[in-house]
């Protein structure tokens, strides 16, 4: 089997598609403190869609107590505004 065979553009520009989206999704969770109202409407999707979204990219897990445990400049790169 040739080294090309495994080379799938689609699934490449996929696979990177998703992780822009996973990375975005988690920026804004992390700006508005996971309210996700306010992401839902940042990211210009349906509440639903978001938390769907959530749950595809396992975002949950790192959720507002993760956050709400960081302070000074790690708060400030996590979006809190408070040092």
């Amino acid at each position: 089997m040739d080294e090309m065979d495994d080379f799938d553009l689609k699934e490449i520009v996929g696979k990177a598609g998703e992780k822009t989206e996973k990375e975005r999704i988690q920026q804004v969770l992390l700006e508005t403190r996971w309210d996700h109202k306010r992401t839902a409407r940042m990211l210009q999707v349906s509440y639903k869609t978001l938390l769907l979204k959530i749950a595809k990219h396992r975002l949950d897990s790192i959720g507002p107590v993760f956050v709400s445990r960081l302070s000074g400049t790690h708060a400030i790169l996590y979006g809190r505004k408070e040092v």
